[in-house]
């Protein structure tokens, strides 16, 4: 697993900060984001919890060396 930030997300965040806008990324947390790909079967999605955490700190690391995630308020 990887993280890989979009073109478009940071043209979007670029513009904001331009227009002197203050952005509020929304991210899913990494339990809703598994529990909603589970599907019918044995599979348990949690399993790639310990796997997946790392790449929500990465996220979370890079939005804020950009500037776009504050504080919670």
């Amino acid at each position: 697993m990887s993280v890989s930030w979009s073109a478009i997300a940071k043209k979007h965040i670029s513009e904001a900060k331009e227009k002197g806008l203050d952005t509020r990324p929304v991210l899913l947390g990494p339990v809703s984001y598994l529990l909603g790909k589970a599907r019918d079967g044995d599979f348990g999605p949690l399993t790639l919890l310990p796997r997946l955490l790392p790449i929500y700190a990465e996220v979370l690391r890079r939005s804020r060396g950009r500037g776009s995630l504050g504080a919670a308020r």
